[in-house]
């Protein structure tokens, strides 16, 4: 998700708006600040004393000027991109608060509200591409957790977004599909998560493990059963 601004900011954003200050708000920063140079960082939290400790410690951390508001509407305001990382299930960002060349992005659709659908002109996701999971055995499926991926979430894009509008994001990193023409486009990103990412994330940890000599072999038996008593 981090790396999407790569693809669809503008080449000189440097303001960073945030929505939520937990994990993900702080790992979001490291991140997007790796792939433009950002030098300003603005937080919204409902919680003052937790907006007041991410500023403060970001700030330290990444040496940089993080700014902690009190006013959702003033994140976006200048911002260049603009990252939700809450946990809400009501929309952080509002598509009459986009201003020209801005990029948003968010875990969740449900972060964004029906406006920012219809006024972004690039709209990327990136999600599990079938619609259903499957388990290995099936007799032990679980009853809820393995539904039909988010329809919900598809019906409204269906809805609000245009064909030309929508591209995945393997299409977009593999230039099959454009993320940002010029720098007046709105673009919006959001994601479901795939599992891929982690598995390309501990690969490299792996790596770079084994270059610094760190860590140690495990037996594989310590992970088999052996069933034949």
């Amino acid at each position: 998700m981090a790396s999407v601004p790569s693809y669809m900011a503008c080449q000189n954003a440097s303001t960073l708006g945030l929505y939520g200050t937990a994990g993900m708000a702080t790992t979001q920063a490291w991140a997007i600040a790796k792939a433009r140079p950002i030098n300003k960082v603005k937080v919204y939290s409902p919680n003052p004393d937790h907006r007041m400790a991410f500023a403060r410690q970001t700030s330290q951390d990444m040496g940089i000027e993080v700014v902690a508001l009190d006013n959702p509407r003033k994140v976006m305001e200048g911002a260049d991109i603009v990252a939700a990382c809450t946990s809400s299930l009501v929309p952080v960002i509002r598509g009459e608060w986009l201003e020209p060349g801005m990029h948003v992005l968010s875990v969740i659709p449900d972060e964004f509200d029906d406006a920012v659908f219809r006024r972004c002109h690039r709209y990327v996701y990136s999600r599990t591409p079938t619609t259903d999971y499957y388990v290995a055995d099936p007799v032990r499926r679980p009853s809820v957790g393995y539904e039909p991926i988010d329809t919900k979430w598809v019906r409204r894009e269906q809805r609000l977004l245009t064909k030309e509008k929508k591209a995945m994001l393997s299409d977009v990193v593999l230039g099959k599909a454009i993320g940002r023409t010029n720098d007046d486009e709105m673009t919006c990103f959001t994601t479901q998560g795939i599992p891929i990412q982690f598995t390309a994330f501990a690969y490299k940890v792996y790596q770079l493990a084994k270059e610094r000599g760190l860590g140690r072999e495990l037996p594989l038996a310590w992970f088999l059963q052996d069933f034949s008593d």
